[in-house]
């Protein structure tokens, strides 16, 4: 499988990393029972004896299938025959069976659970018609009818109860017609779109039996297969205008056999005269006559198969190096990717040899690459064939194809347990990918894999290297305190840990050990992997002593820390001394927690002149270097070992700041450049009522990967207050081991006017600031299970607002009491993916007053996109006497431009009275839409604020407000407690909206009216929630 859902992940990190830096200024009632479900279900070790078996054996099932598709019902009519050959040691009694469409049923499979750990939507609110099935089962052992039950919890897998027990070294025949209803594509694997098949995962199939017991899985679309080897004899009958491409060898008739050439034949032509409109891309309509076609093939243990009627073909020959075996490749492809395709059969040959030479020879007849629609990541491996979704650009399709070339050995002839070692086939065939990419394309920038051009500036991506692509996703996630170890079962990672982890720090650690033991010892050992275990199911403790014994033996203990934990590499150059014998002595430094083998080069024009292996560094070791005429030493200048932290890895041989890199200054931001000391800056300008426009510049070091110390300083000037404003932010970052994820300690300020006056009789302007200073710690607790994608974050603030009470001419002077508030927050959000929530609780204090409040707000999902927005609140002051309270008194329209004494809120008018300014408001507390006088609370206040799913962008928005206090309501001469309105809304997501009010409670009518608003227009209110945000608290949040 292809890791383009992490390719999407982290270019988006990449990119919001990028403008949060510059600009950043239940479902499930029970998800511990949707966790274990899907890990119990998923990695059963069943066995007979209840113990392993020290002695491998292998179980033998052989296919006769014959199979008919329906493309009017988008559906499958089959019949199988299995021959079953018991290898074991044990007598057996039952057979378990995955009946993997199953899975596209209903909400209640495994498959559709994991949909919404993976906040996917599509499957939970899909149609019928959308959703597949398997039906029709009748089994017959040795032509008698045998009981089959389906498991009632996970109804994709099934048992069949032998009529007479099998002994060892026996066989039996079981058969059975079945019936598929094929889902849509746009789910998984499985699927149709329109007219075009993706038939996978698609007939019953027994579980695999081996030494450590049953392996019966439920189908999840991240978690991949285990399947028995074995021999297929398929027949798949379909309107004969489809084009049919399948695993194994096809045994055409000369009509199927003229039908392929004639369409390779059109291909050509089309791209000799380089047109792609001779033949649409739209689907033609279905031949009446059928075709049947065979599809033979010997020692796999999956079948695939594909039919588009639009496909376009190419196909070639290629010798395998050491045993001159001929091998067939074919490309099938729809006319709208022709362009795209047109010079794949050079990838998918090259990619053949390539691993043939470094591995092992292939030892089938034909392989074919397909291109699909599915839902199934970047491609999907099947043997002998591999479908390839969407590509950007020509080199992201040879990636693509050359990584699923690649699984007929890492998961096709290695039958390793996809399932619970997903590293064993994705990790290790993503080395050989990068390897691949490296040898043949050894300047190809990264920027060229998404499809950018080298030639113009892209914030430095066109500088990095593609061999970069796999370390920094490992990078992101270890940085960040977000990785998990490589061996665990693929249902505990999130989709960035899959592709972090699985795929990227895999392939680290084995070209880690490639280059630790050498080339050709580590092509030797991964060779003899190979002939050891072709057609087998090799397990992890079998890769790991080869290793172990190739590499010199003592290395279990390196390869177990580097697979078994997300223990991190981190080398340090501490000091450097030259003697009187101009010998360098080198102070190194190990600050990770493994013990690994590093190199340390010496290097003169950025030339290694000479290097240093060292070994077992628990602490510190301070070795020597012989005479030599240096610029400067580095930790692995080439760049092969897992270090998390490259910024410790250079020493220079003179100058005053031997450790520190050279500054660099970037215009905007630039990516991370490990030795240079980076700060970016860029222009500023901004606006408000009281400030005028304001001009300056920021600098700040924000990068991809956390730096130690990291924040920004933003002065500007402001013309009409002609004074000076500006903001800053500076932050430690610790990433502690247990408890927390992060921590942050840090120091915020700004200081902006915040009101402004001009008596035009005297021409004499007042302008008055404020400066608040803020220093604050934040904190995110860990995640014991971070799929379950619950976070609990603390944050502790003080806040000093000077000249602000002082200064106001409007408020009197029984209000100066304060300078200084403290809060504490606690945050619980539960992204649960129909109905995700957020839980806040808030004290704030200070020597006048103590204020507690609490906010529950979420959404319910009503469809993939539109959703219910609620929110409730509920505050109680807890000290202090009514005059000292009333600055911070509850307000039932959240705060105006005069009541956010906290100074966080961006107002563009703070204090003025002007409709416009007014209007403005921070969603807070009551956060009633219209804007009232009435029902300041000193003592307590509850809200609830209701929000419908958008209508052509518009929502329709409802208020309810209840506090301690009282209102006349002069219509019905009655007191009432409960303010309440609705009206239209346009949210602007996150970033605040615009609110017109229809309905309301007759006091706030009356209110209205008291206080001038006697225009409709009046009654508008908007909000712009634009507060002060911590980019690498938020970011770390993302990454999980």
């Amino acid at each position: 499988m292809n890791k383009s859902h992490f390719q999407f992940a982290w270019k988006v990190y990449i990119i919001s990393t990028a403008f949060q830096f510059i600009y950043g200024q239940n479902f499930f009632s029970n998800n511990d029972i949707l966790h274990l479900s899907l890990n119990k279900a998923s990695s059963s070790h069943l066995s007979v004896n209840n113990e392993p078996h020290s002695e491998y054996f292998q179980q033998q099932v052989n296919y006769t299938i014959s199979v008919t598709l329906n493309d009017q019902e988008h559906s499958l009519k089959g019949f199988e025959t299995i021959e079953y050959i018991n290898h074991s040691p044990d007598t057996l009694k039952y057979i378990y069976f995955h009946l993997w469409p199953n899975a596209y049923k209903n909400h209640s499979t495994c498959l559709a659970q994991q949909f919404l750990q993976l906040e996917k939507k599509d499957f939970y609110f899909s149609k019928p018609q959308e959703r597949g099935y398997i039906d029709s089962l009748k089994f017959f052992v040795n032509n008698i009818p045998a009981k089959f039950l389906i498991n009632k919890d996970t109804i994709d897998l099934g048992i069949l109860y032998l009529n007479k027990p099998l002994p060892p070294q026996q066989s039996i025949i079981i058969s059975t017609p079945f019936y598929v209803k094929i889902p849509d594509a746009k789910f998984s694997r499985l699927g149709h779109y329109k007219n075009a098949y993706y038939i996978t995962q698609w007939y019953p199939k027994p579980a695999v039996y081996d030494r450590f017991g049953w392996h019966p899985m439920p189908y999840l679309h991240n978690g991949e297969f285990y399947s028995e080897f074995g021999n297929y004899d398929v027949s798949i009958t379909l309107p004969e205008n489809y084009v049919l491409a399948a695993t194994g060898n096809r045994l055409a008739d000369e009509k199927e056999t003229n039908f392929l050439f004639e369409r390779i034949n059109l291909t050509k032509k089309i791209i000799e005269k380089n047109k792609d409109t001779i033949i649409s891309n739209q689907f033609p309509e279905s031949s009446h006559e059928y075709k049947t076609v065979r599809f033979v093939e010997s020692n796999i243990h999956d079948f695939a198969w594909f039919a588009d009627k639009r496909f376009l073909i190419l196909n070639d020959e290629i010798e395998i190096f050491e045993s001159k075996k001929r091998v067939k490749t074919w490309l099938y492809f729809t006319p709208a990717n022709l362009n795209l395709w047109k010079d794949a059969l050079e990838y998918i040959n090259e990619a053949t040899l390539f691993y043939s030479y470094y591995v092992g020879d292939y030892p089938y007849n034909n392989i074919s690459a397909v291109d699909g629609a599915t839902a199934a990541g970047g491609g999907m491996e099947y043997p002998t064939i591999t479908l390839i979704n969407q590509s950007s650009s020509p080199q992201q399709l040879e990636e693509t194809i050359v990584h699923e070339v690649g699984h007929n050995w890492f998961y096709g002839i290695l039958g390793t347990n996809e399932r619970d070692y997903p590293a064993m086939d994705e990790g290790v065939n993503s080395f050989y990918e990068m390897r691949y990419l490296y040898k043949k394309y050894p300047h190809l920038k990264l920027s060229e894999m998404f499809g950018l051009k080298t030639n113009k500036k892209l914030m430095g991506l066109e500088k990095l290297p593609q061999r970069k692509y796999y370390e920094w996703a490992y990078l992101t996630l270890a940085t960040h305190n977000a990785d998990l170890p490589i061996l665990q079962h693929s249902t505990k990672y999130t989709e960035l840990n899959y592709g972090g982890i699985v795929y990227a720090k895999t392939a680290l650690v084995m070209e880690y050990l490639k280059n630790y033991f050498g080339e050709d010892l580590f092509d030797e050992a991964m060779a003899f992997y190979f002939k050891s275990f072709r057609f087998k199911h090799p397990y992890p403790q079998d890769l790991k002593i080869l290793l172990d014994y190739f590499g010199g033996g003592d290395n279990i203990p390196l390869i177990e820390q580097l697979i078994l934990t997300n223990k991190k590499i981190d080398y340090q150059l501490v000091r450097i001394k030259k003697n009187q014998n101009n010998v360098y002595e080198i102070t190194l430094k190990n600050k990770g927690a493994i013990t690994a083998p590093v190199v340390i080069q010496a290097l003169k024009n950025n030339t290694i002149i000479s290097e240093i292996w060292k070994n077992n560094i628990t602490d510190k070791e301070t070795f020597s270097f012989p005479p030599l005429n240096v610029d400067y030493f580095r930790i692995d200048y080439n760049e092969i070992t897992p270090d998390i932290n490259r910024r410790n890895n250079t020493i220079r041989t003179s100058g005053i700041f031997k450790k520190v890199e050279p500054l660099q200054f970037n215009l905007i931001w630039k990516v991370d450049d490990f030795y240079r000391t980076q700060f970016h800056y860029s222009p500023v300008v901004g606006w408000n009522y009281n400030d005028g426009y304001l001009l300056g510049a920021a600098l700040y070091n924000y990068g991809v990967f956390p730096k130690k110390i990291e924040g920004f300083i933003a002065p500007l000037y402001a013309f009409k207050s002609n004074t000076y404003a500006g903001s800053g932010d500076i932050y430690i970052n610790l990433f502690p081991n247990k408890l927390f994820k992060i921590l942050q300690l840090g120091i915020a300020g700004k200081t902006y006017s915040y009101w402004y006056s001009k008596n035009h009789l005297t021409q004499e302007i007042n302008s008055l600031q404020y400066l608040k200073i803020e220093p604050y710690l934040n904190a995110q607790f860990k995640q014991k299970h971070p799929l379950k994608h619950q976070r609990h974050l603390l944050n502790i603030r003080t806040v000093w607002i000077t000249n602000r009470n002082q200064l106001h001419p409007l408020l009197p002077s029984s209000h100066q009491s304060f300078n200084w508030i403290n809060e504490y927050a606690y945050t619980f959000h539960h992204k649960n993916t129909i109905t995700p929530y957020k839980t806040i609780i808030q004290l704030q204090h200070n020597d006048a007053f103590l204020k507690s409040m609490l906010t529950f707000s979420g959404k319910i999902y009503t469809t993939v996109k539109k959703y219910f927005e609620y929110r409730i609140f509920f505050g109680k002051f807890l000290y202090g006497n009514t005059l000292q309270k009333s600055p911070y008194a509850f307000r039932p329209s959240g705060y105006s431009n005069t009541q956010d004494y906290m100074m966080d809120d961006y107002y563009l008018g703070r204090f003025q009275g002007d409709n416009i300014y007014r209007q403005q408001f921070s969603e807070t507390e009551g956060n009633m839409k219209t804007w009232t006088a009435l029902g300041y609370s000193t003592n307590w206040m509850g809200a609830v604020n209701l929000y419908s799913p958008a209508i052509k962008g518009f929502r329709i928005f409802a208020d309810l407000v209840v506090s301690d206090q009282k209102y006349l309501d002069a219509k019905t001469n009655t007191y009432k407690k409960i303010l309440f309105d609705a009206g239209i809304c346009l949210k602007l997501g996150e970033s605040g909206g615009i609110y017109l009010p229809l309905l309301m409670s007759n006091v706030l009518k009356d209110n209205l009216q008291l206080n001038g608003f006697n225009q409709w227009y009046h009654i508008i209110r908007y909000s712009l929630n634009i507060k002060r945000i911590n980019p690498r608290f938020e970011i770390t949040q993302f990454i999980e």
